[in-house]
């Protein structure tokens, strides 16, 4: 559909906050054409753009250009249209009903048919989405026709569910694994009363879930659970960051706090905090652990600490060089209208505006820089990588697919028959072995990073450690980024000195944890508990903690309560 160095770049409406691709991939014959779609402007100062987003949009048409250039896929070449979701759900199935058009159709829509089998759509195979509520519906869809999607960032835990999305493919590990490693970290630093925040998606509550069950199972008290909405148009979105902000100024003895969340929410978040709630330990999930936007908010100097967790990544020289060297002439700009777009928002905005954050979504841009300056500071390296991989399993796929059927280099067949050879790719990139698990993930790991601030500058691509999943444990860089990690236990300190001079245990939780939890609510013990722990807001009977009703031992009457979880 495309010729060698031929552009389809589709983005029929402009987003005020968010670039969360899906790209489409198709290919045919060296030598045929497809008109480029023609993008609608708006005014570009009525919104934000989203320069992370963007570089990875580079990012795909980086991996799809150089294989291009390369050997691999003979005289067939790859097209694409890339669709910007504004990671809204609604717009990204809007864009996936457009291109599962029928092949060579007049219309732009799916051509209702009694059966999908021999269904052949204008496009292959499909890339993105970025954020997993946005995947599973996109999913949804495309199982009409089990064309194969390989997202690059989408983690939830139920899109390894192959009965559910069986055309569902992702070159990052499911969120189990980083609930995990996030949960090894905070017992290795002996942190043991945790407040936990998470988005209302499919994303956060599942992410949060599975955080709390394997903290539990190592014994790590949970102060609170806090969901805040996962929009923030949403009507009750103030209330209940309010709502958050009151139990964190309430649970003192929460030291860290453990977010799954979007950028957006967590600069909404902040900047609703004092210093003192700032200056708490935070644990970023992959969705904001390396964030421009929350590292160029205002008031990040505030927080103090902040750890986060991101996909690892690989050797991204190639692609920092192919950045450093993007051509601006207007030849090249007319092609990609993606960069055109920013050239022009970027001029907007240093021309019009002395706080450019104002429409580069809280990036500030020094007078001195061009876009490849602003671009190469800002991609994200985890997500850059893993978007390379999730086109070149496509493309491997597309090879074994062509060595084993009878079609040739005709695109005349339906998407279902190419899904299995992208499922069962073996192929090494950037000196890594790559493959799908039979739940179609990929199990690289996580890279753990501490953010820290140089010289004025803040480094969020400060990697102190990875995180191996199949060994489940840590690999530290060296003495000196273990050091780094180790210097938070000691911003905690757990064993203060009481008022009488003894030194008061760390907050723990009560043993047994399951059903059986109960708080009394008098001591009929003057002071002591069953097992000498009459200080304490809890005692033990048979192994059960109840809450006393009223009557004291030769009375007792004791009434089973919910479980909760105190610390003692």
């Amino acid at each position: 559909m495309v010729k060698k160095g031929g552009w389809v770049q589709d983005r029929s409406f402009l987003c005020r906050m968010a670039m969360n691709p899906l790209t489409v991939l198709m290919y045919t014959g060296r030598r045929q054409t497809i008109q480029t779609h023609k993008m609608i402007q708006d005014k570009i100062n009525k919104y934000r753009f989203d320069i992370a987003g963007f570089s990875g949009v580079l990012s795909m048409i980086y991996a799809i250009e150089m294989i291009n250039n390369s050997s691999l896929l003979g005289d067939i070449r790859l097209g694409y249209e890339i669709h910007d979701t504004c990671a809204e759900v609604t717009t990204a199935v809007r864009a996936t009903m457009n291109f599962i058009a029928k092949s060579n159709s007049s219309t732009e829509c799916l051509e209702p048919e009694c059966t999908n089998s021999e269904y052949i759509p204008k496009v292959k195979a499909v890339v993105g989405a970025s954020y997993s509520e946005n995947s599973m519906a996109v999913a949804r869809v495309l199982n009409l026709l089990l064309m194969p999607q390989v997202s690059y960032s989408s983690s939830a835990e139920i899109l390894s569910d192959k009965l559910r999305f069986p055309a569902f493919l992702r070159t990052v590990p499911k969120d189990s694994y980083q609930t995990r490693a996030i949960a090894k970290l905070v017992k290795r630093s002996g942190w043991n009363w945790i407040g936990t925040i998470a988005t209302d998606d499919d994303y956060g509550r599942a992410a949060i879930d599975s955080f709390i069950s394997q903290a539990t199972e190592l014994n790590i008290c949970i102060a609170f659970k806090q969901i805040i909405p996962a929009y923030l148009s949403d009507k009750t979105i103030d209330k209940q960051i309010n709502e958050t902000i009151k139990t964190l100024y309430k649970e003192t003895k929460v030291k860290v706090i453990v977010v799954f969340a979007k950028p957006k929410h967590m600069i909404k978040l902040f900047s609703s905090l004092d210093k003192a709630a700032m200056s708490k330990i935070w644990i970023a999930s992959d969705s904001w652990s390396t964030s421009s936007e929350v590292a160029n908010f205002p008031g990040i100097k505030d927080v103090k600490n902040i750890i986060g967790f991101m996909f690892k990544g690989g050797n991204l020289t190639s692609f920092s060089n192919f950045l450093k060297n993007l051509p601006t002439n207007e030849e090249y700009l007319n092609k990609n209208v993606f960069l055109k777009e920013f050239k022009d928002l970027l001029s907007s905005c240093l021309a019009n505006s002395t706080n450019s954050s104002n429409c580069l979504l809280n990036f500030k841009v020094g007078a001195s820089e061009d876009e490849r300056d602003i671009l190469m500071k800002n991609f994200r390296p985890g997500i850059a990588y893993r978007t390379q991989l999730a086109v070149v399993a496509i493309a491997n796929g597309i090879r074994d697919f062509y060595t084993t059927e009878e079609y040739q280099n005709s695109t005349d067949f339906p998407p279902w028959k190419l899904l299995e050879s992208v499922k069962n790719v073996t192929f090494t990139y950037e000196g890594q072995n790559i493959s799908f698990d039979s739940h179609g993930d990929t199990n690289l790991g996580y890279q753990i990073v501490m953010w820290k601030t140089r010289n004025e500058t803040l480094n969020l691509q400060n990697v102190v450690a990875e995180y191996d999943i199949e060994n489940d444990a840590f690999i530290f860089n060296s003495n000196e980024t273990e050091e780094q990690i180790d210097s938070l236990k000691r911003a905690w300190k757990p064993n203060p000195v009481g008022a009488r001079g003894h030194r008061q245990a760390a907050p723990r939780c009560l043993n047994n944890p399951g059903p059986q939890h109960f708080r009394h609510t008098r001591n009929c013990w003057g002071g002591e508990g069953e097992e000498g722990q009459g200080h304490l807001k809890g005692f033990r009977v048979r192994n059960r903690h109840f809450r006393h009703t009223g009557v004291c031992p030769q009375e007792i009457a004791w009434k089973q309560l919910e479980p909760i979880r105190v610390p003692i």
